[in-house]
This record gives C-alpha cells, structure tokens and sequence, in this order.
C-alpha cells in the first residue's frame, strides 16, 4: 500500500473520530441519548451510534439531519471541524 493511500485512510479515520465526539458531546450537552438524536433527526439509531463511534462518516444529508437534530445552523460540524483542525 502506498504512503498516500495510507495518509488518506489515517486522516478519513481521525475525522470519524472527530465528529463522533462532536456528535456525542454536543448530544450529551443537550440532555439527548443517542436514541433520541436518531429519533429527532428521522436517522436509524444504528447510523447515529457508528457515526458517534467514529465508525463511519455520514452522508451530508445525514449530517444537515443531525445538525437539525441538535437544533445547531446548517455548516456547524463542518465549522467545529475546521475549528479542531487549526488547534
């Protein structure tokens, strides 16, 4: 395997694990299960809990749907992400 391949594979994982603290905490600060999220959002429970355990990323269908969930603006994961990738 090339070094690129393996570069792509190690920053597409960071980010899983990224956004799914994104997701869990913002949920947790809201009081909100990942059962309820995935309710609210109309997303399967399993789809919220592999995208909270950094298993997956989301579609951006998905992630407006969380986005709505967590009654944040449309761009606020992508906002938060960029805002840990400066840090």
């Amino acid at each position: 395997m090339s070094r690129r391949v393996t570069d792509r594979r190690s920053a597409a994982a960071t980010m899983r694990k990224k956004l799914g603290l994104l997701v869990t905490s913002a949920a947790r600060e809201r009081g909100m299960t990942l059962y309820r999220l995935a309710h609210l959002s109309g997303l399967c429970e399993q789809s919220v809990r592999d995208v909270a355990a950094g298993e997956t990323l989301p579609r951006l269908d998905a992630v407006l749907a969380l986005e709505r969930a967590l009654n944040v603006g449309p761009g606020w994961v992508s906002e938060r992400l960029a805002t840990q990738e400066e840090t």
